[in-house]
């Protein structure tokens, strides 16, 4: 077997899959995660970041997609993603801010557009994945200091799958709150499932 054979990688990938419940994954990330991800969080510990991409999203299905520039800027999910590192709460990571929230409120839409169109692809490769990275706006963050880190998901095994760590009773969303919050409206909506898989780190 070579040293560049995925196999290996792909199987140990595959054993970490889960399968969890889309209501109950939603609500202990929103609600009992404030330890993990405190910029996110208003004063009773909840992260509200998930409210306002929930809010965005029943904005666009409501407007089936079509958003102009000042409807997208009025919601809470912009005003979030704008903020500076150092507000709370507010969207991005700890250390680092969307560096341009015009651009990430695009991709948050051309995502959802993707799971409408697709579905939450589960393949451990896929064009779907791809062709999202390569077509919709880069994801791109600023830290403090003005560095730029752009982030391209496309060549991930699972790329399309949430990741979630153990977070003492139950598991929270490490990457892919985008995916986490869109696939809890769909569910709400009688649009989506009740079981989701994900990929466990750590």
């Amino acid at each position: 077997m070579s040293r560049l054979d995925p196999l290996p990688t792909l199987l140990r990938d595959a054993a970490r899959l889960r399968l969890l419940d889309i209501d109950r994954l939603y609500r202990y990330t929103r609600e009992h995660t404030a330890d993990v991800r405190p910029w996110m969080c208003d004063a009773r510990g909840v992260a509200v970041v998930l409210d306002a991409r929930y809010a965005f999203i029943d904005l666009y299905m409501r407007h089936e997609g079509r958003l102009g520039t000042a409807q997208i800027r009025d919601s809470e999910y912009w005003r979030l993603i704008s903020l500076p590192i150092g507000t709370c709460p507010r969207d991005g990571g700890p250390t680092w801010q969307y560096a341009d929230p015009d651009a990430q409120a695009e991709r948050f839409m051309a995502l959802i557009a993707s799971v409408l169109q697709y579905g939450y692809v589960r393949s451990p490769q896929s064009p779907v994945v791809l062709r999202f990275e390569d077509e919709s706006a880069s994801h791109v963050e600023v830290d403090a200091a003005g560095n730029t880190n752009r982030l391209h998901y496309g060549g991930r095994q699972f790329a399309g799958l949430m990741t979630v760590l153990r977070h003492r009773t139950y598991y929270s969303v490490l990457n892919g709150l985008h995916r986490l919050t869109l696939l809890k409206y769909l569910r709400d909506t009688r649009r989506g499932s009740r079981v989701v898989p994900v990929l466990k780190v750590g």
